[in-house]
């Protein structure tokens, strides 16, 4: 899953992607809970804290943790002719 996730990516900030897939799924979670439990208003309240906090929160692990640069990954296919190749050495 990594692997894919970072070929797509083309980075290898896997900490970075996990950290947003469960910013999404607690923001979600919150704003369903705040819609159904105390209403719209707080809900747009609540759900502009979270996402400040993530936003300060993320900036600081960022230029603290990530601060070197990361090095780009890129999914380089084999040629037909390796393929070709490794089949007749096969026969």
């Amino acid at each position: 899953m990594h692997d894919l996730t970072l070929i797509i990516l083309g980075r290898r900030r896997t900490h970075e992607i996990d950290f947003l897939l469960f910013h999404a799924v607690m923001t979600a979670a919150t704003y369903l809970h705040e819609f159904f439990f105390h209403g719209f208003f707080e809900m747009h309240i609540i759900i502009t804290y979270i996402q400040l906090v993530y936003r300060v929160f993320f900036f600081t692990i960022d230029s603290l943790v990530f601060s070197t640069p990361t090095q780009n990954v890129y999914y380089v296919p084999p040629s037909l002719n390796d393929h070709e190749s490794s089949c007749s050495d096969r026969s």
